[in-house]
């Protein structure tokens, strides 16, 4: 898997030595700020803004299963323990399985820096094609058929019925590709597109 890449600082001294050349200075939220910088810091910023973001949360289905455990739970104590511990379970279990399935979920991000999924990134430069797999395709790849144990899965177990493949260009990265989950797979595609005919030399 690619490992994750993460994409100075000024003192008194600095600031004094830009009085001293004469350079415009501004105070914003009492630091001292140089206006050279600025382009520096208006690109930083665009290679932050998330051009795809989708957090691949269960469907519905899985949510039923998970509140008819918690309702066979509670009512298993309400019986046993009383109505007001029950309700308590309820409650307790309910808000659990809802926070575990929340930041559980995969979060698939694409700026300017590269592909983000959970915690794993994959930098632009090294960003190749992709290829949406839905349905049939999809289920066939998960069983193993047309891909190599090799590619960086990020299918959870919730998986929805669409993925993405992304090739990798970098020789050396032990996966030839990431096969990533998503709910919008054209979106996600676009973005990746949209990355890669911004990165110099590739198209």
């Amino acid at each position: 898997m690619a490992g994750n890449r993460l994409p100075g600082r000024g003192g008194v001294c600095s600031t004094r030595r830009n009085l001293r050349s004469g350079r415009k200075l501004r105070i914003v939220a009492g630091h001292h700020r140089d206006d050279t910088g600025t382009d520096h810091n208006v690109d930083m910023a665009s290679k932050s803004v998330a051009l795809f973001k989708e957090r691949v949360v269960p469907g519905a289905g899985w949510w039923v299963i998970v509140a008819s455990l918690v309702a066979m739970v509670a009512i298993a104590y309400g019986a046993a323990l009383g109505t007001g511990l029950g309700v308590a379970t309820a409650a307790i279990l309910a808000i659990a399985a809802a926070l575990g399935l929340w930041f559980g979920s995969p979060v698939v991000t694409v700026t300017a820096s590269g592909l983000r999924c959970g915690r794993a990134q994959l930098p632009a430069d090294v960003v190749g094609d992709s290829t949406a797999l839905i349905g049939t395709a999809l289920r066939e790849v998960r069983r193993g058929h047309g891909t190599t144990a090799t590619v960086y899965s990020v299918l959870p177990i919730w998986s929805p019925e669409s993925a993405l493949v992304v090739n990798i260009v970098d020789p050396d990265d032990p996966h030839p590709a990431w096969l990533v989950a998503t709910r919008r797979p054209q979106e996600l595609a676009a973005a990746i597109g949209a990355i890669r005919g911004a990165t110099p030399g590739r198209g």
